[in-house]
């Protein structure tokens, strides 16, 4: 039992910083819309969608991790390994938006064909890809973080940042 706990609470220390990351980009994504849609008065409420998102892109994220495949260019220059990372969880994130935006179709309509034909007139796909590319450059910056974080260790980052211990220079 012991053994299970520690895995849940490795599990849970290892996603609370992508699901912060992803809670703050998501509610800002949230909130960007809702300014936006506010000129044409239309309410966008749903702080639970943001939430479950972050918390399913956080799990992802780990999963994404987890995997050989982002570990490519784990031995190459910072910005690489970044840029790549990046790459992996944009894909993941679009596809979690796409979902998001087509199971609501699938259940309104009946099946995946009948959504399916409705998708392009019913989807504000310029506000779709507004958002994606704002996630994709935040996942960006979540990415430099966590590979400047590796390279330098935790240790250091907290010194620089929060100025725990002796300053590193």
């Amino acid at each position: 039992m012991k053994k299970i706990l520690a895995i849940i609470v490795h599990e849970i220390r290892e996603a609370i910083p992508a699901f912060l990351f992803l809670l703050l980009v998501l509610g800002l994504a949230r909130v960007t819309m809702a300014l936006v849609l506010e000129s044409y008065h239309v309410g966008v409420h749903a702080t639970a969608v943001v939430v479950i998102g972050a918390l399913i892109l956080a799990k992802a994220i780990l999963v994404a991790d987890a995997l050989p495949l982002t570990r490519i260019f784990a031995d190459r220059a910072l910005v690489l390994s970044a840029l790549w990372k990046t790459l992996i969880y944009g894909v993941i994130t679009f596809a979690f938006r796409f979902l998001e935006e087509f199971i609501p179709l699938a259940h309104r309509y009946g099946g995946i064909t009948a959504a399916w034909d409705r998708l392009l007139e019913e989807v504000s796909w310029p506000h779709f890809w507004a958002v994606q590319i704002w996630i994709t450059f935040s996942l960006l910056c979540y990415s430099l973080g966590v590979e400047v974080v590796r390279a330098l260790g935790r240790e250091k980052i907290m010194a620089l940042l929060f100025g725990a211990g002796p300053r590193v220079r």
